[in-house]
């Protein structure tokens, strides 16, 4: 600013100073609002846009940011820092947040559905699998339900795999692991066995476990039926004489079914049971020699019953046989007896014929000879009460074999025969006098 003296004369004098104005008014920065934006698709990242302003006393100011509008922000909150500078240097700063948020689920890739067998003696297996998943970023974790190397069941199981990213975004997919039972059952059949009858039975009932099979398996629930009854075991039930083939099933339930045979063999052991008359005397009528033999079953003197056979179909033969004829003396009839599976037994009985005599004839009556015990175990006597000349005794076996001899001419009353030797059985006793003979039978324990 100049000021100039002039005065009346003219003359003048000028002087002057300066006046500067400083701005010393800082301008105002002006910032948007917090930032919250979603990551750029498959971007771990997002590019962001903004605009910020200055206001200003004077014209001229500018503003700057940073990070600078269009760059690319990382997930999570980064500040940005807006700068106003005026003409004069004046600054002012505001800052906001820009936070990109990770809203990209991952994709996660399940394997394709599993089938194997069961692994060797289990009932499972364990299955090994790889899933896999990507996302838009790093961090991404993969768990399943069940897990890999996991045991599984026979059957199909869903396994469940699911992807969670660091933000916390999930994805899941699912495939079946299907594990069959291709292991067959393990069986073992009884072995063929024979059994006897029970007794006076024509059948034998099985007891217990005594023909049931051995099952094993990988797997429980195994079911094991025979073809008799159905069942599981054979307890009870009854077979009759001859051959059965049983075959025996197991089922593991899985499809593996295995079959195996055993023959049930019943035998008939016994022997028909035969009754054979009593010992008996028999008299010749005046004038006959001879004594005919009848059919002592046609008369009803002798019967057999069987455990199988019927009786009209048993074989008698009986010894000497009908029809027969006989002179005076003591004979031992023998009878058989014979089912149709070849088991027989044999009875006899004493058969004596005598002449009816005259008065005096019978002065050696060798009936009146008691022997005793009968049966027998060790020592059997001989009683002779009228003391009747006798020459011997002679014991003879079921087919007519001489198997011991004595000598009974000095017996008087009593004389001790030792049997002790004689195997239990049925023999006959032979005692001989003189021009006579009586038989018994003697039993031996």
């Amino acid at each position: 600013i100049q000021f100039t003296a002039t005065d009346l004369a003219g003359n003048s004098s000028i002087c002057s100073f300066t006046i500067t104005v400083i701005d010393d008014e800082d301008p105002v920065s002006v910032c948007p609002a917090d930032i919250i934006v979603s990551n750029d698709p498959g971007q771990c990242d997002a590019v962001v846009t903004f605009s910020t302003s200055a206001t200003d006393n004077c014209a001229g100011a500018t503003s700057i940011s940073v990070p600078a509008s269009g760059s690319v922000f990382s997930m999570g909150t980064t500040m940005v820092t807006v700068t106003s500078t005026d003409a004069s240097g004046n600054t002012n700063v505001c800052t906001f947040d820009v936070t990109v948020g990770d809203n990209e689920s991952p994709v996660v890739s399940c394997s394709a559905d599993i089938i194997v067998s069961n692994d060797s003696g289990q009932c499972d297996a364990v299955v090994d699998f790889t899933p896999t998943a990507t996302d838009n970023c790093p961090g991404t974790t993969i768990s399943s339900v069940p897990a890999s190397n996991s045991a599984f069941p026979i059957g199909t199981t869903t396994v469940t795999v699911t992807a969670t990213d660091a933000a916390g975004n999930i994805d899941v997919c699912t495939f079946d692991v299907t594990v069959n039972d291709t292991e067959e059952p393990v069986l073992t059949c009884p072995e063929d066995i024979v059994f006897e009858n029970f007794p006076g039975q024509c059948y034998y009932v099985i007891v217990g476990d005594e023909f049931d099979p051995i099952a094993t398996d990988n797997c429980t629930g195994l079911t094991v039926i025979n073809d008799i009854n159905g069942t599981s075991s054979l307890d009870g039930e009854k077979f009759l004489i001859g051959e059965t083939l049983v075959s025996w099933t197991v089922d593991d339930g899985n499809g593996n079914v295995l079959s195996c045979p055993a023959t049930v063999t019943v035998i008939d052991t016994e022997a028909p049971e035969l009754i054979c008359p009593e010992d008996q005397t028999q008299f010749l009528e005046d004038g006959d020699t001879f004594w005919e033999v009848p059919d002592f079953f046609a008369i009803g003197e002798a019967s057999a019953t069987d455990n199988c056979t019927d009786s009209d179909m048993l074989f008698i033969t009986q010894v000497p046989e009908a029809g027969t004829l006989l002179p005076e003396g003591v004979y031992t009839i023998s009878i058989d007896a014979k089912d149709e599976t070849g088991n027989f037994s044999t009875c006899t009985f004493e058969l004596t014929i005598e002449t009816i005599l005259g008065v005096g004839d019978n002065d050696l009556n060798l009936e009146s000879i008691v022997m005793y015990p009968n049966p027998a175990n060790n020592y059997v006597t001989l009683n002779n009460p009228q003391i009747l000349n006798l020459n011997t005794v002679e014991i003879y076996d079921i087919k007519g074999m001489l198997i011991q001899t004595m000598d009974l001419s000095n017996m008087g009353t009593e004389v001790i025969i030792d049997v002790s030797r004689l195997a239990s059985a049925i023999y006959m006793v032979v005692i001989k006098g003189e021009n006579r003979y009586a038989m018994k039978q003697l039993i031996k324990k």
